[in-house]
């Protein structure tokens, strides 16, 4: 595994066995050299937007996916903070022990 994101994009597409070519056409564009450029580091940090577009076009699941957000330091949107709050409910609302948390930032 590469420790770059545009390397993890790349070892992850190649795992879905998906070419750079049909991504393009996924993300309406007309030839993958702009993939190419992102996989090998040449262009600066794809946005959130464009990265969902790629996670998308290869079918990623939601541990490829977060291992993509780590790897290119993004943060959680406030959807995604949501979404992580409302699966985690039921679980912190049963917990039978006390609990504490600290905030060190």
């Amino acid at each position: 595994m590469s420790a770059t994101l545009g390397g993890l994009i790349r070892d992850l597409r190649n795992q879905k066995n998906i070419s750079q070519l049909e991504v393009a056409f996924a993300l309406g564009w007309k030839e993958p050299s702009r993939l190419s450029r992102i996989e090998q580091g040449k262009v600066d940090k794809p946005s959130r937007e464009l990265l969902d577009g790629l996670m998308d076009a290869m079918r990623l699941n939601t541990e490829e996916k977060n291992r993509l957000y780590l790897a290119g330091s993004y943060l959680p949107t406030k959807e995604d903070i949501a979404e992580a709050k409302n699966k985690l409910k039921p679980l912190i609302d049963s917990w039978p022990y006390p609990a504490s948390t600290y905030d060190f930032s």
